[in-house]
């Protein structure tokens, strides 16, 4: 059973970044059951390089969005998302060595990062794109 599910109380009602802020919400889920058993590196090995994959291609879309529309907050925003990369790069190094603090880490990043980023940071962005018309 999951975590958590997407609920419309997370979106920032812009269509394409909300599908892509769903695919973040899996990821916590996945982190989740992966907490519950101790010894599954290879699922967290691919849920790293998922977020990885993730980061690449989310944030490039929410960047040029910001650059496109001289959003005045894109530096500041930009920077969390260097955060995100930068913890997924230190999740990555882990590699085989994983232990059960390293998976609650991963837990709680990804949920913090759901609560602040997307709740707060996102959700600016969101009514910034939408005054611009990007729906």
């Amino acid at each position: 059973m999951p975590l958590l599910e997407w609920d419309k109380s997370y979106a920032i009602d812009v269509k394409e970044l909300d599908d892509d802020h769903k695919v973040l919400v899996e990821m916590l889920n996945k982190a989740f059951d992966a907490s519950e058993v101790e010894g599954k590196t290879e699922s967290l090995t691919l849920l790293v390089a998922e977020m990885r994959a993730y980061a690449e291609m989310h944030f490039h879309k929410e960047e040029e969005l910001m650059a496109a529309l001289s959003y005045p907050d894109k530096e500041a925003h930009a920077g969390m998302h260097k955060i995100f990369r930068d913890r997924a790069q230190e999740f990555a190094q882990a590699g085989e060595n994983w232990k059960m603090s390293d998976t609650i880490d991963l837990l709680t990043f990804l949920a913090d990062w759901l609560k602040v980023h997307i709740l707060g940071t996102d959700r600016k962005l969101g009514a910034f794109l939408k005054n611009k018309g990007v729906e």
